[in-house]
């Protein structure tokens, strides 16, 4: 997708250049490469004799992480192939791919196959590299290792997210991880995208501003969403044709959930996990008001089924606010012309201490299995592919396509540094397919059906709810 928007950054060759040229080599008086990037700590004699390193990945991954072929001067495809030769040559192995259907609807049939090679005992794969509910499923199954038994494995940098090993360490067991070597991780950040144009048309408060002044919060946004409608087909009919002030959809739901503060599964004293008390919460109930109120009661929001039909109408303009993955900036709104702005997803009130932003469900979680003969070296490749993508990957992906070549101004850029720091993780969310997908559809399918009685629905599902969760924490005593 960003190689068909047709933008020619003027230090594109320079900055090309400098990645593929990251020297990498640990230097204990100087730990930063001569871009400023961190270095990693991996010996710089580690030689694994051109051994093949397999990793089983998700074909129809929505963006590519994983492998380029040749460098074509598209700066995320280049730093991709770039990466991959400088793990290839510093630890002298040879990359290749497996690849397989893994989306949201082949999930399953992803996971049997995973399953039923590693019980197999083939070693046909050395990597998971998975859409992220199918991994952690495999994780909850006990079919990959933990990776706090592997030294060259170092969880405390950049490139592993603090919140997501914390959220996902249970009873001193790391199962899968992910981070700057997922760029779908950037791609399905959660951000408020609003239009300047309707903006300035209806004389609306800045929401840069409210930011800075921390008042932009979920009444606010829904409060600048009253009056825009217009009837553009006059048809006397709310419908996906008019104008509105927020358009939204049925994903974008979890992040103003998440973006509220709130949680669905939490970890007790004894770091197992239970259920949250915020997630059956009156705040959740009154989130769950006030976003049915503002679609069903108003003509001021609107609610679309079908996201590719809601992103269509807010990438022709037909929206003042919507919530959505970052990845919107380049696949729609740039290429329409639209003049945006970028925010973080609203917080719940002015008390909530901080921004939270939520990972939309498609990116890549990485694990490795369980029976391989040397799984220390296959660590010592995940290190390496993420440190390499913390260095080259994600400054192509973030710095270039998105806070440079596709945000319309200094300060939006700014806004996705906010959103990026402020990534979140949920291990009801994680798990959730071991949970029957509960820790999201109950709060989603309270919105969606329109009856707002998120706390009926959360009470007639809790009995079945704490039962799958305690089938899943057997797997962690």
């Amino acid at each position: 997708l960003c190689s068909c928007v047709n933008v020619k950054e003027p230090d594109d060759e320079t900055i090309t250049t400098n990645a593929a040229a990251t020297d990498t080599v640990v230097d204990t008086e100087n730990p930063f490469d001569q871009n400023g990037f961190l270095k990693d700590n991996l010996p710089a004699d580690i030689n694994l004799g051109g051994r093949v390193v397999t990793t089983l990945y998700w074909s129809d991954v929505e963006h590519e992480e994983f492998k380029s072929e040749t460098l074509s001067g598209d700066l995320v495809n280049d730093a991709i192939f770039s990466r991959n030769s400088k793990v290839e040559e510093r630890l002298s192995i040879e990359l290749e791919y497996i690849g397989r259907p893994g989306n949201v609807n082949n999930l399953s049939s992803f996971s049997e196959y995973a399953k039923s090679n590693i019980l197999a005992g083939t070693n046909e794969f050395d990597i998971i590299a998975s859409y992220s509910r199918t991994t952690a499923y495999l994780a909850a199954n006990n079919f990959t290792e933990n990776l706090f038994d592997f030294d060259n494995l170092d969880f405390s940098k950049p490139w592993w997210p603090e919140d997501l090993t914390r959220t996902a360490t249970i009873k001193n067991r790391l199962l899968f991880c992910s981070g700057d070597i997922s760029a779908n991780m950037l791609y399905m950040m959660y951000v408020t995208f609003f239009n300047k144009s309707l903006l300035n048309q209806y004389s609306l408060e800045n929401p840069y501003e409210l930011v800075e002044k921390n008042e932009w919060t979920i009444d606010k946004m829904l409060s600048m969403t009253q009056g825009a409608y217009v009837d553009l087909n006059t048809n006397q009919k709310k419908d996906a044709a008019d104008q509105f002030g927020l358009i939204d959809t049925n994903r974008n739901l979890d992040a103003l959930f998440v973006g509220s503060g709130l949680i669905t599964v939490e970890k007790d004293e004894n770091d197992l996990p239970v259920i949250s008390p915020l997630f059956g919460s009156e705040k959740t109930q009154n989130l769950v008001t006030k976003i049915c109120t503002a679609y069903y009661n108003t003509n001021d929001c609107f609610y679309n089924n079908d996201a590719k039909a809601a992103l269509e109408s807010y990438g022709a303009g037909k929206g003042i606010f919507i919530v959505e993955r970052s990845r919107l900036s380049f696949s729609r709104l740039t290429p329409s012309g639209i003049d945006y702005g970028i925010v973080p997803v609203p917080k719940y009130d002015t008390e909530q201490t901080s921004y939270i932003t939520h990972i939309g469900f498609p990116y890549t979680i990485y694990a490795i299995p369980t029976g391989l003969g040397d799984p220390e070296n296959v660590a010592s490749v995940l290190e390496c592919l993420a440190s390499e993508s913390y260095r080259q990957v994600t400054p192509a992906v973030f710095e270039l396509s998105m806070k440079i070549k596709y945000s319309n101004d200094d300060i939006s850029a700014k806004m996705f540094d906010i959103a990026r720091e402020t990534v979140s993780f949920d291990l009801g969310i994680l798990y959730c397919t071991s949970l029957n997908n509960l820790t999201f559809s109950l709060f989603r399918n309270s919105i969606i059906s329109g009856s707002g009685n998120f706390t009926v629905s959360y009470n007639a599902s809790s009995k079945m709810l704490d039962n799958l969760l305690n089938k899943l924490v057997t797997g962690f005593n």
